[in-house]
């Protein structure tokens, strides 16, 4: 999640997670979404790992621009999404960390 975290806070976003990692207390469920947690408005969304189940799906339905990072090419999240990225979360984090820095050049 730190990673996560620090992404956010470059870009000016909040954090929002899936409801197995608010059921293992790893973010409080406040901040769960989906059908028992909150739905977004956002204008763009980045979902990390999340496969793409249909009660998540449901709080990012209003969503503008969705773009998911997950390593299974036929996670169902493609399905519901703009921009698909099949690679590793914490690669793609990194990277993303290292050019919003300035470290990209």
């Amino acid at each position: 999640m730190e990673l996560i975290k620090e992404f956010a806070n470059l870009i000016g976003a909040a954090v929002g997670v899936t409801r197995p990692l608010a059921d293992m207390g790893i973010m409080p469920r406040d901040y769960q979404i989906g059908t028992t947690g909150v739905s977004l408005r956002a204008k763009t969304v980045f979902v990390f790992g999340a496969s793409g189940a249909p009660h998540f799906v449901y709080g990012i339905r209003d969503c503008g621009t969705i773009v998911a990072v997950n390593t299974d090419r036929e996670a169902p999240i493609f399905e519901n999404c703009d921009y698909c990225i099949v690679a590793d979360l914490f690669d793609i984090l990194k990277a993303l960390i290292k050019e919003l820095r300035g470290g990209g050049k």
